[in-house]
């Protein structure tokens, strides 16, 4: 069999080839290519296309060519290990309406460095990757650029879901850096996914956090849940009047259980000055619950209530109350909470007394569980993985880009750009 001849592949073919895989779009037409076999890198340069009208980006009117802006580059995906970059001047129009004004490319979103198809390819490797440093080491870019890719596309995700409903949100607070350095954290628990994070946790904070809720997903909204802090329940009754607040449940039952640790170092305190060390090491056996106990904890346990020990008291009272949580209506749970707050104001316990007292205080806020059965146990999992995020970064430079990490992982956003030529 003759061999093959050599295919003969022209610059025209080669140029249309490069078209096609950019997606410059029928306005455009490729220059010239140059392949770098040293440096290992393919430059392309495109130009408008002559006799192409030009149109308006903002309102598509045809408009007449004004000039065109000094040459920009795009990095585009690396072909076979090789940098791709394009090349090109942009040109303006003049529209009676908007005045000068930049068309829109094809390839990417004004303002960027980086075509569609790579800004799409970098955001898969920046949710794989444990952090910015390594998802700049694989895209071959610094960090910063990395960042910026990230904001961009957290940007892009927040505009896109601004008529999503949020019927029940969840509202608490994150440690930043070190110190007091705090964030609030708006969650929506319908979805699992977090919808705003705001540097401070003061009211202004909380506020703004709900304020970047739509005026339509506002309206949505029919519950809040957190924890008994004045100012995020001042923000939701501000921000949000017809959205009931509804007072974590985990948050009350710790309260109550440092109730119980305080009665437990109290009397623990009285017995040791006496000589008795009856309560040494024995903390986590009171909070922890008999479920989560082993057979020897247990035991060791049981041999404490049997002591009538206050600490002892403390703990029933404490074990009784979580059947508020099986009330099946706001009804009962009023008169389950009465009889029960009876019991512990005569108990003589004064930290579980003012525990009852902080809870009663609270109830218009607790009662409402039990028409939405909502609780922050969704926005406490999202904390962990926020944690688990901070870790692996090594810290933030700034709350900024704490912000952007945490709504990248957990929006749950659509965060890459469209591909499809449209100049909408």
């Amino acid at each position: 069999m003759a061999p093959k001849p050599d295919v003969d592949i022209s610059e025209q073919s080669v140029r249309a080839h490069y078209a096609m895989l950019l997606g410059v779009g029928q306005e455009w037409e490729i220059e010239r290519v140059e392949i770098d076999q040293a440096h290992r890198s393919i430059e392309v340069w495109a130009r408008w296309r002559r006799g192409e009208a030009l149109m308006c980006p903002k309102c598509r009117a045809i408009c007449p060519g004004y000039d065109h802006l000094m040459q920009r580059t795009w990095k585009h995906l690396d072909a076979c290990g090789f940098t791709t970059k394009l090349h090109a001047r942009i040109p303006r129009c003049r529209c009676e309406m908007h005045g000068v004004i930049s068309v829109r490319c094809a390839w990417a979103e004004p303002g960027s460095r980086y075509t569609l198809e790579f800004e799409r390819y970098a955001i898969d490797v920046i949710k794989g990757a444990c952090s910015l440093q390594d998802a700049a080491q694989l895209l071959r870019l610094d960090w910063d650029a990395v960042a910026r890719i990230q904001r961009r596309a957290v940007e892009r995700g927040l505009a896109r879901r601004m008529q999503q409903s949020s019927p029940r949100l969840g509202i608490d607070e994150k440690s930043f850096g070190k110190g007091q350095s705090y964030g609030t954290v708006l969650s929506d628990l319908s979805n699992q996914c977090v919808v705003e994070v705001v540097q401070g946790r003061d009211e202004k904070a909380a506020a703004e956090a709900l304020g970047a809720l739509s005026q339509a997903q506002a309206l949505t909204v029919e519950a809040v849940a957190m924890d008994m802090w004045k100012p995020f329940i001042n923000a939701t009754q501000l921000v949000l009047p017809q959205a009931d607040v509804v007072f974590d449940k985990f948050h009350i039952m710790r309260l109550l259980q440092d109730g119980i640790d305080t009665v437990r170092r109290q009397e623990h305190r009285l017995l040791y000055s006496q000589g008795d060390t009856t309560l040494a090491g024995s903390k986590y056996l009171w909070l922890k619950s008999p479920a989560n106990q082993s057979p020897k904890q247990w035991k060791s346990f049981k041999a404490l209530l049997a002591l009538n020990l206050k600490a002892g008291r403390a703990w029933i009272l404490v074990e009784t109350f979580r059947g508020f949580w099986d009330c099946e209506d706001s009804q009962e749970a009023q008169s389950f909470f009465k009889d029960w707050f009876s019991r512990a104001k005569r108990s003589k316990l004064e930290p579980i007394k003012a525990a009852a007292d902080t809870i009663k205080r609270h109830l218009y806020g607790i009662l409402t569980y039990f028409k939405h059965r909502i609780t922050n146990a969704a926005a406490e999992g999202l904390n962990s993985i926020i944690q688990t995020l901070r870790c692996a970064a090594r810290g933030f430079r700034n709350f900024a880009n704490y912000r952007a990490t945490i709504l990248f992982h957990l929006g749950k956003l659509s965060l890459k750009p469209i591909t499809t030529h449209t100049f909408a």
